[in-house]
């Protein structure tokens, strides 16, 4: 899929998935981590989106979702929003865990710099 790389948000392609917890998932904005291997045959079985399981073979996605978490999702049930923006990036850290946190710090050092400065202001 053209465009999809680490540090882009991307949004996962709705689908109408009734009363499947989770499911407000679907047509939201995450924010792409990096790629990941691809999931266990139980896991891709379990899945309730029946989309999911016939792109077993696609290249997967480790991604932030704004409201917290960490999920995968298939190359092909994604695609490109935009470049995160600072304010981006400060709603995902303020629903991350201390992980989460670092591994954003880490892929962004300007937002850390940026964070630091504005307390120092």
């Amino acid at each position: 899929m053209n465009n999809l790389t680490e540090k882009i948000i991307a949004e996962i392609i709705p689908v109408a998935v009734e009363g499947v917890p989770g499911a407000e998932l679907y047509g939201r904005e995450v924010l792409l981590i990096r790629r990941e291997r691809k999931p266990s045959q139980r896991w891709l079985d379990e899945q309730v989106d029946r989309r999911v399981k016939p792109l077993a073979d696609s290249p997967w996605w480790g991604a932030m979702p704004f409201t917290g978490g960490y999920i995968l999702v298939p190359e092909p049930l994604l695609r490109y929003k935009r470049i995160p923006t600072y304010k981006d990036l400060m709603v995902i850290i303020d629903h991350a865990n201390k992980d989460a946190r670092k591994t954003v710090a880490q892929l962004f050092p300007d937002l850390v710099e940026a964070v630091l400065k504005k307390q120092n202001d």
